[in-house]
Order: structure tokens, then C-alpha cells, then sequence
């Protein structure tokens, strides 16, 4: 099986939730894809983090959508990432170094 992403570019899902209802996320889906779009960014990395209440929330409805209208999972091509905070404490001189 090949491949194919729509020529007319992606749609980004990532303010589902935040600034989009769940009837206003599958209106936006659902016209974009009459239109031949099939592929979906759902990474909530940009334009800003989300909040922790909505965070997945994009992936959620997507899912919801093609789940709900029955799109074969071939016929869309779907993004996502991966976004935590960690904290890494670099040592570079031990304290028996500096004595």
C-alpha cells in the first residue's frame, strides 16, 4: 500500500479543546476533508503548550472523529508528538573539586 497525502496541505488539531468545541473540531475536520486534506497535526507543542486539563485532548478528538464518521485508517495520515517537562542537573565540578 502506497502512501498518499493530500497536495492541499494538513490542518493542525492542536487548539481542539482549548479554543475549539468537539462540534466545532469535527465541523473543521469534516470540511477539510470533503475537500481532500488528509493530513492532521495534532501537536499541542505550538502555537503554545496547552494546560494540563486538555492536554491529549487533540489526539482524543481526532480519534473520536474518525472513529464516528467510519474513515478507513488508511485514507488519513496522522501526526503527533510527544511533549514533557524534565529537568537534568549538570555537575560540572564535584564539591571536592572546588575545596
Amino acid at each position: 500500500m502506497n502512501l498518499a497525502v493530500s497536495i492541499h496541505g494538513g490542518v493542525g488539531t492542536m487548539t481542539f479543546e482549548e479554543q475549539n468545541t468537539l462540534p466545532q473540531s469535527f465541523r473543521l475536520l469534516d470540511e477539510a476533508f470533503d475537500v481532500g486534506i488528509n493530513f492532521f497535526d495534532s501537536a499541542e507543542m505550538y502555537p503554545v503548550p496547552q494546560c494540563a486539563a486538555t492536554q491529549g485532548r487533540s489526539d482524543d478528538y481526532f480519534g473520536r472523529w474518525v472513529k464516528q464518521r467510519r474513515i478507513p485508517r488508511h485514507r488519513v495520515v496522522f501526526a503527533s508528538k510527544v511533549n514533557f517537562v524534565f529537568s537534568i542537573e549538570v555537575h560540572l565540578f564535584s564539591k571536592s573539586s572546588i575545596d
